[in-house]
């Protein structure tokens, strides 16, 4: 199983996989994986609160 950001209509959520998923997604919305690209993007932008700011998305990960 593998837990992934996906960010979409200002939205950032995460998303549960299971090997062999197909996850379709919408025009203008982004799929990361969790591991090790969100951490790359957050090291890079100075943090995981710094990285969320600069999207300019509202994180809900822990509200759904």
């Amino acid at each position: 199983m593998s837990t992934d950001i996906y960010i979409y209509a200002a939205l950032l959520q995460s998303l549960e996989r299971q090997n062999g998923d197909v996850t379709a997604i919408p025009s203008g919305a982004s799929l990361i994986v969790a591991l090790p690209e969100w951490a790359t993007m957050c090291f890079e932008a100075g943090g995981e609160a710094a990285l969320i700011e600069a999207l300019g998305v509202v994180d809900r990960r822990e509200e759904l």
